[in-house]
């Protein structure tokens, strides 16, 4: 749903480690990256909004 609208939830590869979460046990719909600081810093620079939650 949220890819119709045009919105990506990212989540951070290094919280999910320091939490015990694990790739699968999100929606096939969420990607991860390893550093949720420099994606979204990166996001910013090339002009996106973005909500850290």
């Amino acid at each position: 749903m949220s890819e119709k609208a045009g919105i990506s939830l990212v989540v951070c590869e290094f919280a999910m480690n320091h939490l015990e979460v694990k790739k699968s046990d999100y929606h096939t719909s969420i990607h991860t990256t390893p550093d949720g600081f420099a994606y979204m810093f990166g996001l910013q620079e090339m002009g996106f909004k973005t909500i850290s939650l």
